[in-house]
């Protein structure tokens, strides 16, 4: 790659080349090196670094135990408890989780899954967070909720919510008077109401939808022989295989393992319907089918795939925004094939350190900050701190919990140096899983909250101990990841020095070729355009170009002796913080820079998959870093 070039070793007469010597690249975790093209073999193996012409080996992280369709164990041998056991699924519950339970078993509580898209969820929270009560479409499952399958694929709809009935519906859903407001309409299972296109405007059904409504009555009655032919089914030897002949209303479901689904339409949500106090003083009523059934009760997935089970973690943590006074919301797996089970404290535990060592990554970058995990007070105890950085880097939590993490390493009871240690290895261990997990801004949050927390601390600029990334660059090929795992070796090479002291080496260089070009003339500038381009068209991964009208004339010369003294500035300033500004504003000038990127690479400890703009963009989030800590 390197378009400066040295006089070769085997050279008797040693006359100048096209270009004067430069600087070789040298450090730790570093895939290539500047090294001269020209040089021999035994010489190009006598270097600290590998010559430019081998490309870098990106090699990928090695895979973990599961990946994210595989199931979470202890639960599934949870669900497949028998329905005879007494309490079944809610063995070490709290009290709002047997609640939950009880009222799933007796009928006294709508479940609704939900479409697992941003956009569907953000709909659902905006609704819930409103003043006004709002209709949306429910299904009553029956005891246990067991034989009938919820609405959507499980892939799609793996998460619900759970709202509970008003202990007396007094009439209200029992049988409906078609001279007053419905604000509630039930359907057996298996009709397809599809409101969404047979109701007008003003909330009247059409196309025949009102003369199939049903008493919420009715369908626990329904419920009840669909629960007990599950049962008997169940309890017949191999009755995990056999289908059954479900009666539905006047018809019969021949051969079926499960039910489709009913369809309720409740109003749910609104402040009025909250069963908290208000600033009024006044007390709100209590949930009702008319006023609303208020807030969620509960929370379910329906299978037991790591996949589903985060998208049940971060459903709730979005609840948790929009009702901060509620207790934690009770989780629940409800399968038709199997009982209801409680997702316990000691379950949670197990799938938090089942995702922090043994699962593959796979959060999305789109995660917003309000349905990021969270790692309450029993799991930063169950789970040890490297853990949580993995968990945190993996899936991503908080901005407080992932500052908690560091703040907890450089608070023990340890010399500083040991504290700074393991918090650069949390910060690491996080980097580790982020990169598993693509997630560039969770990498982003890791090195930037690592800076601050240990700025706090620090003596060398106020700045932390620096993480080296060489290791970690060389498993990635993301753009986005590279940028902040390359601010982090800039700010690495600034504390230590060698940043300056490569600065002062290229502008050496680069001075040195400037003397030759003015001294030797046309001639040699053609020579060092042609094997700059050379190099480049050799190279597919400089971003660069070279223009040959630039070695013409005196342009090529002006350019890099402005840029050695510019360099030379920016080795001279005082501190991390100024260096990084002044290198900020040289690259901000920059439009077709070839030599001087190169040089910038290798000042800054860079590889050449460093173009223009990933330099830019890692210097002014050094710049941010560096910033935020001062």
């Amino acid at each position: 790659m390197s378009s400066l070039s040295s006089l070769p070793p085997n050279n008797p007469n040693n006359q100048a080349t096209s270009q004067p010597a430069a600087p070789q690249k040298r450090g730790r975790g570093r895939a290539t090196s500047i090294v001269f093209r020209n040089r021999d073999k035994s010489d190009s193996e006598s270097s600290r670094g590998s010559s430019l012409d081998v490309r870098e080996v990106i090699q990928a992280l090695p895979r973990l135990r599961w990946e994210p369709s595989d199931e979470f164990q202890a639960l599934c041998e949870e669900i497949s408890k028998p329905l005879s056991s007494s309490s079944p699924g809610i063995s070490v519950c709290t009290p709002a989780e047997e609640h939950a339970s009880n009222l799933l078993r007796t009928q006294d509580a709508v479940v609704k899954t939900v479409r697992n898209t941003e956009s569907c969820w953000s709909g659902l929270i905006s609704n819930l967070s409103g003043a006004k009560a709002f209709p949306t479409s429910t299904t009553l499952l029956p005891p246990r909720g067991v034989a009938m399958r919820a609405y959507g694929s499980e892939l799609e709809f793996p998460v619900g919510l759970i709202w509970a009935l008003p202990p007396s519906l007094e009439g209200e859903g029992e049988r409906f008077d078609p001279k007053q407001p419905r604000t509630t309409m039930a359907w057996p299972s298996g009709y397809a109401a599809k409101t969404e296109f047979n109701m007008d405007n003003f909330g009247n059904l059409k196309n025949g939808r009102d003369n199939h409504l049903v008493s919420i009555g009715e369908l626990r009655q329904q419920n009840r022989r669909f629960a007990h032919v599950f049962a008997t089914k169940r309890a017949q030897p191999g009755g995990t295989e056999q289908r059954e002949d479900y009666e539905i209303m006047d018809r019969v479901l021949v051969g079926a393992s499960t039910v489709p689904y009913n369809e309720v339409i409740v109003n749910v949500g609104g402040n009025e319907a909250q069963d908290s106090g208000n600033v009024t003083g006044k007390p709100k009523p209590k949930p009702t089918l008319r006023s609303g059934l208020g807030r969620p009760l509960a929370l379910f997935c329906r299978n037991c795939t790591y996949l589903s089970l985060c998208s049940l973690l971060r459903a709730r943590m979005r609840l948790t925004k929009i009702y901060p006074d509620s207790p934690q919301f009770p989780l629940f797996v409800i399968n038709p094939q199997h009982q209801l089970t409680c997702i316990n404290a000691h379950l949670q535990l197990q799938l938090y350190k089942h995702l922090s060592c043994f699962v593959n990554p796979f959060r999305s970058r789109h995660v917003l900050e309000d349905c990021m995990l969270a790692l309450d007070e029993n799991v930063k105890k169950s789970l040890t701190t490297q853990e949580c950085a993995a968990l945190a880097g993996g899936f991503g939590v908080s901005d407080d919990d992932v500052a908690a993490l560091f703040l907890v390493s450089l608070d023990s009871d340890v010399e500083d140096k040991v504290a700074f240690e393991t918090s650069r290895k949390v910060a690491f261990n996080g980097l580790v899983h982020s990169i598993r997990a693509g997630d560039s801004k969770t990498a982003r949050q890791l090195v930037e909250l690592y800076t601050i927390c240990g700025a706090q601390q620090g003596d060398d600029n106020n700045l932390p101990p620096p993480l080296d990334t060489g290791m970690l660059r060389q498993t990635t090929k993301d753009n986005s990841l590279l940028i902040v795992l390359g601010a982090a070796e800039i700010i690495r090479a600034l504390q230590s020095g060698q940043a300056r002291e490569r600065l002062v080496e290229a502008a050496d260089a680069l001075q040195e070729w400037c003397r030759a070009g003015h001294d030797k003339g046309l001639k040699f500038r053609l020579a060092s355009w042609r094997q700059q381009s050379k190099a480049i068209k050799s190279d597919d991964e400089l971003h660069v170009s070279s223009r040959m009208t630039a070695f013409l004339g005196d342009e090529a010369i002006e350019k890099r002796a402005k840029f050695a003294g510019q360099l030379r500035e920016s080795a001279s300033c005082e501190s991390v913080e100024d260096t990084l500004q002044h290198l900020s504003a040289l690259v901000a000038k920059m439009s077709r820079p070839a030599l001087r990127l190169e040089l910038l690479q290798f000042s800054l400890n860079l590889e050449t998959r460093f173009d223009l703009k990933m330099v830019k963009e890692s210097i002014e989030l050094a710049l941010g870093f560096v910033t935020s800590a001062n």
